[in-house]
């Protein structure tokens, strides 16, 4: 069965308008199901409610039973009355601004929601940095058209714009409150709607490239019924689509869009993507002669898979951000002197994600981290083994351990050595390229043809899962003659420090338990 994309977040918001409780956090699923049997006598699972609003991810639409029930909750007779009702969702022509924004709204808080409930951290947790305020507000005033957001995983992207969207256009106190936003997310609008979801028809038809009627030119005509600006804004452009092949041809639409919005100065595009993506994608840029001009904050020249135009926190923001959470959250005992944090952990919080964690980790329970082995574990925790596919995760990484000879060999895995396991967990895999704990890209060998690489995205987090890796292998017998036999296998490589800093490290926290 073929479904509108529009019509069903428009369900979703009218289910949330008609229940007289919140729907924000998981359990609050339980108590839905319990009011949709009540008033409609419809058995909806509380584990289709959180793939339906977002909690966990989906990659099948609801069912016809399950839109049925939800139209009949809301005051349809079924999902067929509701599409009659509601499906002609206003076109342009003549059009008012505030039923535009009204249609937008609807779609970017369901996208705030998920990012929110996908991020694992409570609100007051979420890095603000002035750096994201200043290029949001430099790039509004500014006579550009577009912006690209390009960072690895745990760089912020996601926390950037979710915190820009709330706070200037969609929170209580707006800052523009009459502009119109189409935030929306590729993680989300993939899960939901993959199966039988036209990607590319809804696209045409939401930013009107095949029609007559062009919002962007009615509202350039007609001035005084324009209230303020209009931004489309889209996170994890990667995850957009389900095929690789299909993310070029988006691409090409979104360039389309920019390159034809040039004269309409109240029209912006936002993207945030990985940048192993990015570099991909630039080879698109040359069918578009220009339009690198129409980009803010992004340089086109010698871009590699490491590129990011995020800058790593600086000791000056990490000193202001503990102070601000540790007094927000009633933790002042705890506030560590920023001098007196050890170095390693020092650089590893400079990484946006990773200070959020040392800060939740301290937060939950009531002591400070103080080694980055500490620190490592609660990231292995939050993003690798908490909720789905653990498993699978630990069995991608002993394949990929294993193949790079625990480190003495190489850090760069040939993927056809591996292809067989990524195989049979693609899906795993996927969400470790997406978070960058793994990177792949291409490099020329000696025959002149490019190589598929995979490697781990964190140097130490390699360093430190070897040495967890080598202490299972010899089972768990850390003695000295260990210590030796470890030296002596990596006498000459560079990552022998390291590897017997973090055995010895594991072996002292192991003491003190």
């Amino acid at each position: 069965m073929k479904v509108s994309v529009k019509l069903i977040e428009k369900l979703i918001q009218l289910t949330r308008g008609s229940y007289p409780f919140a729907i924000a956090y998981m359990k609050d699923c339980d108590n839905l199901s319990i009011a949709i049997k009540e008033k409609t006598n419809h058995i909806i699972s509380a584990t289709t409610l959180k793939r339906i609003f977002g909690f966990t991810k989906s990659d099948t639409n609801p069912s016809e039973y399950t839109l049925n029930a939800l139209s009949e909750f809301v005051g349809f007779n079924n999902w067929s009355e509701f599409e009659k009702q509601k499906g002609s969702i206003k076109k342009i022509e003549k059009s008012n601004w505030e039923d535009l924004k009204e249609s937008a709204t609807i779609v970017s808080n369901y996208t705030l929601d998920v990012l929110k409930n996908n991020s694992g951290f409570e609100a007051n947790v979420l890095v603000y940095r002035e750096y994201t305020k200043s290029v949001f507000k430099t790039f509004i005033n500014s006579h550009y058209t577009a912006m690209a957001i390009i960072a690895d995983g745990g760089m912020g992207k996601s926390t950037m714009l979710l915190q820009e969207v709330e706070h200037r256009w969609l929170g209580e106190n707006t800052v523009n409150k009459n502009d119109i936003i189409w935030f929306i997310s590729g993680s989300n609008l993939r899960g939901l709607f993959s199966k039988h979801f036209d990607l590319e028809s809804w696209f045409m038809d939401m930013f009107s490239l095949s029609k007559e009627i062009n919002y962007r030119e009615y509202f350039f005509k007609n001035e005084k019924e324009r209230k303020g600006n209009i931004y489309l804004i889209i996170d994890a452009l990667d995850e957009l689509v389900i095929q690789s092949h299909e993310l070029e041809s988006i691409f090409r639409k979104l360039l389309e869009l920019i390159a034809s919005s040039k004269k309409y100065n109240f029209f912006k595009v936002i993207l945030s993507t990985r940048s192993a993506t990015w570099q991909r994608l630039l080879s698109v840029f040359a069918e578009y002669d220009g339009i690198e001009k129409q980009f803010y904050n992004v340089s086109f020249n010698s871009i590699d898979e490491e590129y990011s135009n995020i800058p790593l926190l600086n000791d000056d923001e990490i000193c202001l951000i503990i102070k601000k959470y540790f007094s927000e959250n009633k933790l002042a005992g705890l506030m560590p002197v920023f001098a007196q944090i050890q170095p390693t952990i020092k650089e590893l919080i400079k990484q946006p994600y990773l200070l959020q964690l040392y800060l939740q980790s301290v937060s939950v329970n009531q002591k400070l981290i103080c080694s980055e082995v500490e620190l490592l574990e609660e990231f292995i925790k939050f993003r690798v083994y908490k909720g789905k596919n653990g498993f699978e995760k630990n069995e991608l990484f002993n394949a990929l351990l294993a193949n790079s000879k625990y480190g003495k060999e190489t850090s760069n895995i040939k993927r056809q050595k591996v292809e067989p396991i990524i195989l049979k967990y693609k899906k795993p895999y996927k969400e470790l390229v997406s978070f960058g704990i793994l990177k792949e890209y291409k490099v020329l060998n000696k025959y002149k043809s490019y190589v598929g690489l995979v490697k781990f995205g964190h140097e130490k987090l390699f360093e430190y899962l070897i040495a967890k890796k080598l202490i299972e292998l010899n089972d768990a017998k850390l003695n000295f003659e260990f210590l030796v036999k470890v030296c002596s296998d990596y006498n000459g490589n560079e990552k022998k420090l390291d590897i017997v800093k973090y055995i010895c490290l594991i072996a002292l926290e192991a003491k003190e338990e």
